[in-house]
């Protein structure tokens, strides 16, 4: 097993209780924006916060699989540094989201708005990166774990293969 690299069934029960954690103050924080942009900017933001947190967690993804420092660091390390740096980011993206004289309203007509709301999306979307790199790391280690059992076999790909040519089609299947 290469370093970085943990097995499910060693992991302590502690790692469980951090994603637990980590995932819970993740979805607490995604209501607590939808209430609040529902209040403060209007309804029509308070669907933006399903975009933070999908960019959010797209981009720690790509963070992980592109950072082989963090790739190389265990999980057990990674999952307390992630938990640290969400709290931090939802305190600093709170502070930023109070600081900028955004708008909603004046949007049409004041073209510095469009600048206001993009610091905006990108402060709320902080928070949400660092909860995705914790609990991508921790499916990261699942798949790691994975036993050969759990991995595709030759009728469950037919099977895929059916599936996929009953939703598409003919141009599901590849020419041969």
């Amino acid at each position: 097993m290469a370093q970085g690299q943990v097995n499910a069934r060693s992991l302590p029960r502690r790692v469980y209780a951090d994603v637990a954690a980590l995932a819970a103050a993740t979805l607490l924080l995604e209501g607590a924006l939808l209430r609040l942009l529902a209040v403060a900017q209007f309804y029509h933001f308070a669907f933006l916060v399903v975009s933070l947190a999908l960019l959010g967690f797209g981009a720690s993804g790509t963070l992980l699989s592109l950072s082989p420092r963090l790739r190389a660091m265990p999980l057990p390390r990674l999952l307390p540094l992630a938990g640290a740096a969400f709290v931090c980011s939802a305190g600093v993206s709170y502070a930023v989201v109070n600081w900028l004289p955004f708008d909603s309203y004046s949007i049409a007509w004041q073209r510095r708005q469009i600048v206001y709301f993009l610091l905006y999306y990108l402060a709320l979307t902080g928070p949400f990166l660092c909860g995705g790199l914790g609990i991508g790391a921790c499916w990261r280690a699942a798949a790691n774990a994975a036993t050969p059992s759990m991995r595709p076999t030759w009728p469950g790909r037919r099977w895929a293969r059916c599936w996929r040519w009953a939703c598409c089609g003919w141009r599901a299947c590849p020419a041969r």
